[in-house]
């Protein structure tokens, strides 16, 4: 039986209920490890999935996080700036300034308004941005292999694996 270490889609029920489940209690200390420079909080937990036990390690990259959300509130603070010093006369014009975004957030985290003056402005969606930056930073990893894990030793596998693999790839594409 060959065995299995791979990270588990954001949207899929798994990370959904895993997210719901752990989130909130896996920022604490005894959770805590580092691997360079990065520090991290994890959890690993049983479960049987599809007819098969798994092992489950739900990890929290706090590097990473603050990372992407300074990235994300920085890119909606260029787009603010933007409207105000030039705001867009129509929706289209408004759009493209909206796609300086990140990937996924471009149509979330602003709604347009239409002024009477008939140009644009972006209102933030308070909710949205919330819900994405509490979202930052998590992956869940799931392997078939009996053995008992570590959140930091099923994370330097996959790196591990993942390193390999894009060598392979560059090999082939080179």
């Amino acid at each position: 039986q060959a065995q299995v270490l791979i990270p588990v889609p954001a949207n899929t029920a798994l990370f959904k209920t895993a997210f719901a489940r752990y989130a909130k209690t896996v920022h604490k200390t005894q959770n805590a490890f580092t691997l360079g420079d990065d520090t991290y909080y994890a959890t690993v937990y049983k479960n049987a999935f599809d007819g098969r036990d798994y092992t489950f390690s739900f990890i929290l990259n706090e590097t990473r996080r603050t990372h992407e959300k300074h990235r994300l509130l920085a890119a909606m603070e260029r787009v603010e700036r933007t409207f105000e010093q030039s705001p867009p006369k129509n929706k289209a014009a408004a759009l493209a300034i909206l796609g300086s975004l990140p990937a996924g957030s471009r149509s979330k985290v602003f709604s347009l308004k239409h002024l009477d003056d008939g140009t644009w402005t972006p209102e933030r969606r308070h909710k949205a941005v919330s819900r994405r930056t509490n979202r930052m930073g998590y992956v869940l990893l799931m392997t078939d292999d009996g053995q008992p894990h570590t959140a930091a030793g099923m994370l330097e596998h996959y790196r591990d694996r993942d390193g390999v693999e894009k060598l392979i790839d560059n090999l082939k594409n080179a």
